[in-house]
């Protein structure tokens, strides 16, 4: 996941605000398939809303979206095009990018997360880890961290014990290509400090129970070796955190769009 260089000309159509039926702005905790089967057939009106988002720019190649960033605390018109998308309906979770703090949807969301835990551990000595590739939330997070004291943000887990306790582990796209996918949230576990937390923002199987991997010393052909369903929730709690689940929040006002159920997970230490 990468931050997106956009040009600052105003040159991009402008796509809404629309009066269309999307629904109320929704934040939901999912621990299983069957609830998030639920929620994903309330969530058909959202559905229906980005596909009419597409539909109204057909014709265009980039667009931008009026909506609030709530990391940098203004309006913004949201740019969006159809990288990584099926050509006709854009990829709104990774190319719905605010062209001031760079930052895609699912960063944005990711912003969130991290803020709330920065300001959960104010004026303490604390560590948040980042693993991965964070692009401009990474470069985000450190700035922020300058401005709480005593707070670090850390991308070696190496480091770890030559550091604050570990509060916080952000883990972008890195769980489905780990070998051993139980011994690496055991060690998530035993690094982190009670309370502390995982969150992951990883492709994820939402409509899959059982995870598959890929056999011992099987190698991989694409960047990943296991397609992550559900039971990923039963596995971290064997590892040991106390409670693990998807956070999905959809806003076509703070623009976190993505399939009507855009969505972060999160293990909870106890």
């Amino acid at each position: 996941m990468t931050g997106t260089a956009l040009p600052t000309a105003n040159s991009r159509p402008e796509i809404g605000p629309l009066d269309l039926p999307g629904g109320a702005d929704f934040v939901e905790v999912v621990r299983s398939l069957a609830e998030f089967t639920q929620l994903h057939g309330r969530s058909a009106p959202k559905i229906a809303f980005e596909k009419q988002l597409a539909l109204s720019a057909r014709d265009l190649s980039s667009w931008v979206l009026p909506a609030w960033c709530r990391v940098c605390g203004h309006g913004s018109l949201l740019h969006v095009d159809l990288e990584s998308s099926d050509g006709i309906t854009p990829n709104f979770w990774e190319r719905l990018v605010c062209p001031t703090c760079s930052m895609s949807a699912r960063q944005r969301f990711l912003a969130e997360q991290f803020r709330a835990l920065a300001l959960s551990v104010q004026g303490i000595d604390r560590t948040i880890r980042i693993d991965g590739n964070p692009g401009a939330f990474g470069a985000w997070a450190s700035g922020v961290a300058g401005q709480h004291p005593g707070l670090r943000v850390a991308t070696q887990p190496e480091e770890d014990r030559d550091r604050p306790p570990t509060v916080g582990i952000f883990s972008i796209d890195l769980l489905p290509s780990v070998v051993d996918l139980n011994a690496t949230l055991r060690d998530v576990v035993e690094t982190l400090a009670p309370g502390g937390r995982l969150v992951l923002s990883i492709p994820f199987h939402a409509w899959a129970q059982t995870t598959i991997s890929l056999a011992e010393g099987e190698q991989a052909t694409g960047p990943w070796r296991h397609q992550l369903g559900w039971d990923l929730m039963d596995r971290c709690r064997v590892a040991g955190f106390a409670d693990a689940y998807a956070l999905v929040h959809w806003s076509s006002a703070f623009g976190y769009l993505g399939n009507g159920t855009p969505l972060v997970l999160i293990a909870e230490k106890a």
